[in-house]
């Protein structure tokens, strides 16, 4: 992950790709993590919109309304790292809440519902564990599993 953070976000920044953002300690970079936009497709439902769509809002005790859209605006968590000496002690969660708060308040400049991201296989748990779930099964095979968390379910 240290490969991202020294040579790929400065320019996915200056391209407009990605921000990363740095919390940094004393003497060292303690985590970062970068945000893009996304948005889950009605193809990465398997084509099945209506039933994400009655599983969401099942979720909120609310109906489903008559227009399907063919996408749903997200922002992405496009990497998420903790120095190996941080690991454990709350910080991913603590940066996966601050994503929530600051895209599900009232502040907020973009429409977006969800937070994605593409977990490698030993981060399920770690996202699992933050309320996320999986976005379909087609890719359950992959390295990684594209996986969302609703930003209504706080």
């Amino acid at each position: 992950m240290n490969g991202f953070l020294f040579n790929d976000a400065k320019t996915h920044l200056k391209e407009r790709i990605a921000a990363t953002y740095l919390l940094l300690g004393e003497e060292r970079t303690v985590a970062y993590w970068s945000y893009l936009n996304d948005k889950i497709t009605v193809q990465d439902l398997n084509n099945n919109y209506t039933k994400f769509a009655k599983r969401i809002t099942s979720k909120l005790g609310i109906e489903i309304k008559e227009k399907e859209y063919k996408s749903i605006p997200s922002v992405k968590i496009g990497r998420l790292g903790v120095d190996k000496e941080y690991t454990g002690h709350g910080i991913g969660s603590a940066i996966i809440n601050h994503t929530r708060h600051i895209f599900s308040s009232e502040k907020n400049k973009t429409g977006c519902r969800f937070i994605t991201v593409d977990a490698f296989r030993e981060s399920i748990p770690f996202y699992l564990k933050n309320g996320f779930e999986f976005i379909s099964s087609r890719d359950r095979k992959s390295e990684t599993r594209q996986m969302y968390c609703d930003l209504f379910q706080i």
